[in-house]
């Protein structure tokens, strides 16, 4: 009986995590964040770039400028749509973070390109 409840007791724990480390609101990813393992990628920027994000629906980039997001969020995921004003960003992608550490909002998960929350 202790084994079946520590297995369950783990699972549960397994499983609140992953919600944790997947599900934002804005008050969460308001914040500056820094373009990160840009130099394997093919996405842009491919530069230094901070973007910050604000609790209005909008963000400012040095890179991309002015613009603004929406959220959407399932069971495990964040999705966040970034839409400049100036047409140059139009992209879909989602928050992610590990194991309570700070979110990333990825660009290229296969390049590991990603902006970091400062």
């Amino acid at each position: 009986m202790r084994i079946l409840l520590c297995i369950v007791g783990g699972v549960i724990i397994y499983i609140l995590s992953g919600v944790y480390n997947h599900n934002f609101t804005k008050g969460m990813i308001t914040g500056n964040y820094i373009n990160s393992n840009f130099e394997h990628s093919a996405m842009e920027p491919q530069t230094y770039d901070e973007l910050a994000i604000f609790n209005d629906g909008t963000f400012d980039s040095v890179y991309f400028g002015h613009g603004v997001y929406e959220l959407s969020n399932s069971f495990m995921a964040t999705k966040i749509k970034l839409k400049a004003t100036n047409g140059s960003l139009n992209f879909s992608t989602y928050i992610t973070r590990q194991w309570f550490g700070k979110p990333k909002i990825i660009f290229s998960a296969d390049a590991n390109h990603y902006y970091k929350k400062k």
